[in-house]
């Protein structure tokens, strides 16, 4: 009993990660449109492109470990035929989002 629940509980936990995620991407939006400021949209690129990539990861690590395996071959081929679609921030926007955080700038005075 305690292995599968164990199990259930990580699964579960994917589902929510992907929920929190959604939640997160919708509230980082909904901010940026009320606040919009000079240079937020770089900062908000970056969040979704992390944001998007942890979901995509999360999804791919509950569909390999769904208990029944052709259905997670099945919610794979669904949610990406193409496969991966998203990667990590690159090095160049983390760049730019550090300079925007780290110096005196309109987002600086908003994140502050």
């Amino acid at each position: 009993l305690g292995g599968r629940l164990k199990f259930a509980e990580m699964l579960s936990g994917r589902m929510a990660d992907v929920l929190g995620n959604l939640y997160s991407g919708y509230a980082m939006l909904h901010y940026h449109k009320q606040f919009p400021c000079e240079g937020a949209e770089e900062v908000l690129d970056h969040a979704m492109t992390e944001l998007l990539h942890d979901t995509q990861e999360a999804l791919f690590a509950l569909q390999a470990n769904f208990p029944v395996r052709p259905v997670g071959w099945l919610m794979r081929a669904l949610t990406f035929p193409l496969g991966p679609s998203y990667g990590p921030p690159s090095d160049a926007a983390n760049k730019k989002v550090a300079e925007l955080i780290t110096t005196d700038s309109h987002v600086r005075k908003l994140l502050s």
